[in-house]
């Protein structure tokens, strides 16, 4: 019985150690490689994205932080933030921008989060995209299937009703999808 024990265990290790490599993981916080997270999966093909400058050449980046870990069934948990901080006339052309994404659908939210904010997704299938408003600065943010404990961004750009893994407390719509309702 002890043999077959020890066997089991090692097809068991076996099989989690070669599998280790079908998983992905990266983590960015040099804005030298913000062009390389429209490249990851689950990352490119998110409408959301166009929430985010596509270049920040010429931006005064505040902070940035990306990180992405491909799930088992091919999802992934993602964490970005993304802060610039812009003069007034630029961020009035910033924020006309962002209005504008998902044909003019972007909800503001004077509630749900520590700043003014635009959003594109709230707790939608596990996933928030969204922008805050703090002064001058931008904080773009997409969350997907992150659990609270396990997000490095700071806390006060969370929405307050942020749980589990990427729910949110009594919202879950998303602009793309008129059956999610707002």
């Amino acid at each position: 019985m002890k043999k077959v024990g020890t066997f089991l265990l090692s097809i068991c290790l076996l099989f989690m150690s070669s599998c280790s490599g079908l998983f992905g993981y990266e983590k960015y916080t040099d804005i030298a490689d913000y062009s390389e997270i429209f490249d990851l999966y689950e990352v490119r093909n998110i409408e959301a994205m166009e929430l985010f400058p596509k270049s920040v050449e010429n931006l005064c980046v505040e902070e940035f932080y990306f990180e992405w870990k491909l799930g088992i069934i091919g999802s992934a948990d993602v964490q970005l933030q993304l802060s610039v901080t812009y003069d007034d006339v630029a961020l009035g052309e910033e924020i006309l921008r962002i209005q504008s994404l998902a044909d003019g659908k972007t909800v503001f939210d004077m509630t749900s989060f520590n700043y003014d904010a635009y959003v594109l997704v709230l707790g939608y299938f596990n996933s928030s995209y969204y922008a805050l408003i703090d002064g001058n600065t931008i904080h773009y943010i997409m969350l997907q299937l992150i659990p609270k404990k396990h997000i490095d961004i700071e806390r006060t750009l969370l929405p307050k009703e942020y749980f589990g893994y990427g729910e949110v407390e009594n919202a879950s719509y998303s602009v793309y999808n008129e059956e999610a309702g707002l």
